[in-house]
């Protein structure tokens, strides 16, 4: 909705209350909502996609939970093949509190021994 209240503002969409104009905004808010939709839809089967790789790769830890390392997931055939932006769905999780990790950004290479742990199931 943000999106289209931008071009709404800028004056990209008619102001005017021909039928034509009328349908035309309809059909761009709409858009924009499923845009959102779909966009949100994709990030939480994305995790979903996680949380299974961190079992799959992961192993109990002194805690009990399964943990696996950043390198160990970034470094993973599917995991690459599965994940455009693996980064981005593990700082998504993490703000949904599923996983834990140090730091705010894990970077290849630096950050491979990085401890990822998975917290809950999803």
């Amino acid at each position: 909705m943000r999106i289209a209240n931008y071009w709404w503002i800028s004056g990209l969409l008619p102001h005017t209350t021909d039928t034509k104009s009328i349908f035309f905004k309809d059909c761009f808010l709409h858009f924009c909502k499923v845009s959102e939709y779909k966009a949100t839809m994709n990030v939480e089967h994305e995790v979903q996609l996680l949380v299974e790789e961190i079992k799959r790769l992961g192993a109990p830890n002194s805690d009990g939970l399964i943990a696996t390392t950043f390198g160990v997931l970034f470094h993973d055939d599917r995991c690459a093949n599965i994940f455009e932006a693996l980064v981005g769905t593990l700082r998504a999780a993490k703000r949904k509190k599923i996983v834990k990790y140090d730091g705010e950004l894990l970077l290849q290479g630096v950050h491979d021994k990085v401890e990822v742990v998975l917290l809950k199931e999803y």
